[in-house]
């Protein structure tokens, strides 16, 4: 356990967790604002203020759904994919009860057969990634496009729905890692 504390591994995974942890934030403002959205455009000088915060959590959330499920291709990354190469490269005996990691792996359609658990959870992030590439593609649109550049005439193309974005959060977190 010793040699994770303070490696590429630990750091990336506490970089990731602090992404995940705005996310999550960010869900929920997002979430707040629109379920009360009736009452808070009744006051006049709140609607304002409350439809900007609500824009700026959403954009946000694309930032943050796009930095986790980046891949690592020029610089090391603190994304899903860059903990799963660290992982791989320094393998080290994975930390989490294997059968918590296991029932992940099922719950997501991950393979069936006794393999290597790190190449397990690269499967199952694989596929869930290949699953959800349309979504994914349309939050990486919208962040190049509109909210990390103006470009002009980028087409605002609606983003997924609030449902897509929990699922995007919910496989990033899995339970085995919320104690």
């Amino acid at each position: 356990m010793e040699e994770i504390l303070g490696s590429s591994i630990d750091r990336k995974n506490i970089e990731l967790a602090k992404t995940l942890f705005s996310l999550r934030h960010d869900l929920d403002v997002h979430c707040l604002i629109g379920v009360n959205a009736s009452q808070l455009n009744q006051n006049r000088p709140g609607k304002f203020f409350f439809g900007h915060i609500s824009m700026r959590s959403l954009e946000s959330i694309i930032l943050a759904i796009c930095k986790v499920y980046e891949d690592e291709k020029r610089n090391e990354l603190n994304s899903i994919q860059g903990v799963l190469n660290s992982l791989s490269a320094q393998t080290p005996a994975l930390q989490a009860d294997q059968k918590d990691v296991r029932s992940f792996i099922s719950q997501y359609g991950g393979p069936s057969e006794a393999i290597e658990l790190l190449t397990a959870l690269q499967k199952t992030f694989d596929q869930f990634k290949a699953r959800h590439a349309t979504d994914i593609d349309r939050f990486k649109r919208a962040r190049d496009k509109i909210v990390a550049h103006s470009e002009f005439r980028a087409m605002r193309d609606p983003l997924p729905s609030f449902d897509v974005m929990e699922k995007n959060f919910s496989f990033s977190v899995p339970s085995f890692t919320r104690s």
